[in-house]
């Protein structure tokens, strides 16, 4: 992800943040939460989400080291809330962007969903 930000390659960056964040999912062994990153075709909106918050994307991809510490380390809970985080963080670039057009709108009421269907899942661990 560093390389393809240095590049300025966003297909790239959003390409292994997707699969940063479905390995995540696949380890979980949580089946709903694969489909229901499946049923709102997240990789491809964050894919569009990208130019809006790329002058923040260094951050964001700063971001997902402390979650790969944990995980290496075996700290599953806080892995957990350092991703909550990371995801929070990444609506808060995006209600910042310049452009509030409907599609962003949509974007960020759909990963808020996911936020409480996280919460039903997993419960809240903050």
């Amino acid at each position: 992800m560093r390389d393809a930000v240095e590049a300025g390659s966003l297909d790239v960056y959003a390409e292994h943040d997707a699969e940063f964040h479905k390995s995540i999912l696949r380890a979980s062994q949580n089946e709903v939460l694969l489909r229901v990153w499946d049923t709102l075709a997240l990789e491809l909106r964050f894919r569009a989400a990208l130019g809006k918050i790329s002058k923040d994307l260094r951050e964001v991809v700063e971001s997902h080291q402390p979650i790969v510490d944990a995980l290496e380390k075996g700290h599953g809970r806080e892995a957990a809330l350092l991703l909550r985080n990371h995801v929070e963080t990444f609506l808060e670039y995006l209600k910042k962007s310049e452009s509030d057009s409907g599609y962003h709108r949509a974007l960020r009421k759909d990963l808020e969903g996911a936020k409480d269907v996280q919460q039903v899942v997993i419960g809240n661990r903050s």
